[in-house]
């Protein structure tokens, strides 16, 4: 297996900086961090999932968050990364307007990996 415990939403990308590929991913189902892994190849080795981001909706109640992604092709960060917060609870998504929308993280990578 190439990428084990990855989630099925995901980006890859090559760090020409660093090179080396980069993968994000949020790293579980409900209130979950953001990760990375980095890699010489597509093929790896990868390195294990690098903690970067505890958003802090994870912490809420009905917690459901997703869909980790990087943009590196945005600018102001090593990486701009992006999740979506949502709710378990459709009922939050009436009475919450800060739900079901990305958020966007700056990232430092440490990828020596």
């Amino acid at each position: 297996m190439v990428l084990p415990a990855t989630q099925v939403e995901f980006t890859v990308h090559h760090d020409a900086a660093r090179e080396q590929y980069v993968q994000v991913q949020s790293g579980g189902f409900g209130g979950t961090d953001l990760a990375y892994r980095t890699a010489p190849a597509l093929t790896g080795p990868w390195t294990g999932p690098t903690v970067f981001h505890r958003p802090p909706e994870s912490d809420g109640p009905n917690a459901f968050v997703y869909a980790g992604k990087a943009h590196p092709e945005l600018a102001g960060a090593d990486l701009a990364v992006t999740y979506v917060a949502n709710s378990f609870e459709f009922a939050d998504l009436f009475s919450d307007p800060t739900l079901y929308y990305p958020r966007f993280v700056r990232v430092t990578l440490g990828c020596d990996g």
